[in-house]
């Protein structure tokens, strides 16, 4: 297992940061991180002419916070159920932060029906989500005292950003998109919109990259994320941004998507 030698007064903050990684796209937590390519799934789906963008991947992050540095792992893969679910795992000193959601994917929508966060460094911040597609609502097991109702577009940190994944790739050209992300027993809307296309150096190396931003009215900073072009728009880099400067960035050291290892431009 690994472990940092980590100033206490930093814990909380660096774990805040791995949890808001993994929604932005993720944030607020993304990262979200879900690779996608177009593919037609066999039996029943590809006989109702369904298809779907994502594909099975692992990768590895690093995060910096106030100087300070970690790792985060990352998986998508299928259950017995065929369902995805969507993993990340980090380690700061003897402690484990530990994030998965489980969702279902059709015609490139996600359903979400159940995530699960647990923090060893801050227990007040975990969560365990229960989706029910049916009524569109949705139960914290730790700290509801009701069920949730949820309107169009709604997800839970991590099956968030699988949907964005498949709106940015399966759009001619993604522009603004309006999100709802439940926080254990609130809802938050976020608005994702495009800003540009650059080269971005990453530990992995340089990539051409597509550049999002997404933020919230109500909202003290806001977060940019970069994507692969040339790899169905992998996740690259994460960096939040926030007025009184404890911001952090995420980039990619290391993935494996679909059996395929992911390089930089040559």
């Amino acid at each position: 297992m690994r472990y940092w030698k980590t100033p206490s007064s930093l814990l909380a903050a660096i774990s805040i940061t791995i949890s808001c990684t993994l929604s932005a796209l993720w944030l607020l937590a993304g990262t979200v991180m879900a690779e996608t390519m177009v593919e037609t799934m066999a039996g029943t789906m590809a006989e109702t002419g369904a298809q779907t963008t994502l594909k099975p991947y692992q990768a590895l992050y690093s995060i910096k916070v106030r100087g300070f540095s970690a790792d985060m792992e990352q998986t998508l893969s299928k259950n017995n159920q065929q369902q995805w679910q969507l993993s990340s795992y980090a380690s700061v000193l003897f402690a484990d932060i530990k994030e998965s959601a489980t969702f279902s994917e059709v015609n490139n929508q996600i359903t979400p029906l159940s995530y699960n966060y647990a923090n060893q460094l801050s227990s007040k911040k975990n969560s365990q989500l229960v989706f029910n597609p049916e009524q569109q609502t949705v139960f914290d097991g730790l700290h509801s005292q009701k069920d949730l109702p949820l309107p169009k577009n709604s997800y839970d940190r991590l099956s968030f950003q699988a949907q964005l994944y498949l709106d940015v790739i399966n759009s001619a050209d993604f522009t603004e998109k309006t999100y709802h992300l439940v926080d254990r027993n609130e809802l938050k809307t976020y608005q994702v919109s495009k800003l540009a296309e650059e080269t971005i150096a990453t530990p992995l190396g340089t990539f051409n990259a597509l550049k999002l931003k997404q933020s919230r009215s109500e909202g003290d900073g806001y977060t940019l994320i970069w994507l692969a072009k040339d790899w169905d728009y992998f996740l690259l880099r994460i960096e939040r941004i926030t007025e009184d400067k404890k911001g952090y960035q995420l980039n990619l050291k290391s993935a494996i998507v679909d059996g395929k290892r992911l390089t930089a431009k040559e």
